[in-house]
This record gives C-alpha cells, sequence and structure tokens, in this order.
C-alpha cells in the first residue's frame, strides 16, 4: 500500500472518483441516490442534509459494481445463472448458489483492489478503528423487489480483506 491518506481526506483519483460517493462532505449528499448507492445510502444522506448526526461513511456505487462486472467479465455468466430463474422461479437456491460462486471466484480489479484499501484505510485511521461494512441494493426495498434479510451487515471490521 502506498503512503497513508489525510484524516477525512480518500485517497481517490479523478478519473475512479465515480466509484464513491463521501457522506461525510455535504457537496456529495446531493449526489447520492437510490439508483446509484442504494436505500440506506440515499436515506443516511437525507438525514445529513437535514443536519442529524451520522456515522463517518462512504458508499461504493453502483458504477464501481459495473466496472468489477466488465472487468472481470462476469456479466454474461451471471446472466445465464439468472435465465434458470425463468424456467423455474420457485427454485431460486441452484441460480444463487451458482451467482454467488461466481462472484467469489471473479478477480477484483487491481484498480478497484486498491481503491478500497485506501478508503478503509481512511476511514479505520489505517487499521486502528474497527468498521461496519453495510450491503445495500438499488432499489433493494422498492415496490418491484424486496431483499429483506438477503444483505448483509459485517461488524467490527479489521481489515481491507
Amino acid at each position: 500500500m502506498s503512503t497513508k491518506p489525510k484524516k477525512d481526506q480518500l485517497p481517490l483519483s479523478p478519473t475512479l472518483s465515480g466509484f464513491w460517493l463521501d457522506l461525510r462532505e455535504t457537496g456529495s449528499l446531493a449526489k447520492v441516490n437510490v439508483a446509484r448507492a442504494g436505500g440506506k445510502a440515499a436515506n443516511l444522506a437525507r438525514l445529513a442534509e437535514l443536519g442529524m448526526p451520522t456515522p463517518r461513511a462512504v458508499v461504493l456505487t453502483t458504477d464501481a459494481w459495473r466496472f468489477f462486472l466488465d472487468s472481470s467479465g462476469l456479466g454474461p455468466r451471471l446472466a445465464e445463472a439468472l435465465a434458470g430463474l425463468d424456467s423455474d422461479p420457485d427454485d431460486v437456491d441452484l441460480p444463487a448458489r451458482k451467482i454467488a460462486e461466481l462472484i467469489s471466484a471473479a478477480v477484483m480489479p487491481a484498480v478497484l483492489e486498491e481503491q478500497i484499501r485506501g478508503v478503509y484505510d481512511d476511514l479505520s485511521g489505517c487499521g486502528s478503528s474497527l468498521i461496519a461494512i453495510r450491503s445495500s441494493g438499488s432499489y433493494e426495498d422498492s415496490p418491484e423487489a424486496s431483499f429483506s434479510g438477503m444483505l448483509s451487515t459485517v461488524l467490527g471490521v479489521s481489515h481491507p480483506e
């Protein structure tokens, strides 16, 4: 890893800044929306805009997810796994397992991994504090779909892996 980031300063390159929304910066709050950051982040940004106390947070955007899919070549393979739902929508276990396996086996693009490590170092004080990671999906609890209980929160994260 390169040099330590300065306090409250994300080490983002200008070309990759679309991967992140910094909820600690009031100028970023207006850019947070459900489609780009998920419902949890959009609600947190709204609370911050209203002046409510909120945790120090950054959001990995759907742009980063698309970059990961494109870089890893996962898009077509995920679509193939999802096609199984068309034939039997009640049997979600097999496609869900296949999707989880594909994502777990994919190689993280080095540039995105570096960004994640940098943001982790920034939020954790280079590992001196534990952080929480919350997953959120764009349109997670929309009228069209509900993912209640399917996404994860990991508390006490002590390393970027």
